[in-house]
């Protein structure tokens, strides 16, 4: 039998111990795991022999199912997500050097133009990631299909080495 108290979380509704009323009090969230594959030779985006460090280097690889090959990809408002690396929780970064030379690689986050990225829809599940504070896109370095290649900045071509499925890995729904 249910509490006989009429109010609270378990209300009787009309004299049944059949109806319960119940209350959200929280609402839970799962994170999904993504992977991210250049649409022109099917590689995901992945961090360099797994690292962990700061300023490890992306680069595209046959998917094998690592976690420096999944992604998360959360919104952070007005159209714009950061790109968190799973195994590492480092920050998907756009970096420039002394020869003013861009490349991508993870970092921890820091809220910087530089960790984000808008999605340019192209068809369902097909984008362009386009960086916020240089507003160039996500690229394969000369368009290689290789293991290993690297990945940069470069402006638009619309070509498919610039093209990125997103799916989410395992038997989950995005959010």
């Amino acid at each position: 039998n249910w509490p006989n108290d009429n109010k609270g979380f378990m209300k009787d509704l009309n004299n049944s111990e059949d109806d319960v009323y119940i209350t959200p009090m929280l609402e839970l969230t799962t994170p999904v795991d993504f992977k991210i594959v250049a649409v022109h030779g099917e590689k995901c985006l992945e961090v360099n022999n797994a690292s962990i460090e700061e300023n490890a280097t992306i680069n595209q690889k046959t998917f094998s199912g690592g976690d420096n090959q999944k992604w998360r990809v959360i919104s952070i408002g007005l159209g714009y997500y950061k790109i968190i690396a799973k195994h590492s929780e480092k920050c998907l970064t756009v970096k420039n050097d002394s020869n003013n030379t861009i490349f991508v690689v993870q970092c921890n986050y820091t809220g910087a133009d530089s960790q984000f990225w808008s999605l340019e829809v192209i068809e369902s599940g097909k984008y362009y990631l386009v960086s916020k504070q240089y507003k160039k896109y996500l690229t394969v370095k000369n368009a290689s299909i290789e293991n290993g290649a690297g990945i940069n900045l470069d402006n638009r071509t619309a070509m498919s080495y610039q093209q990125w499925f997103i799916q989410p890995i395992g038997n989950t729904v995005p959010p």
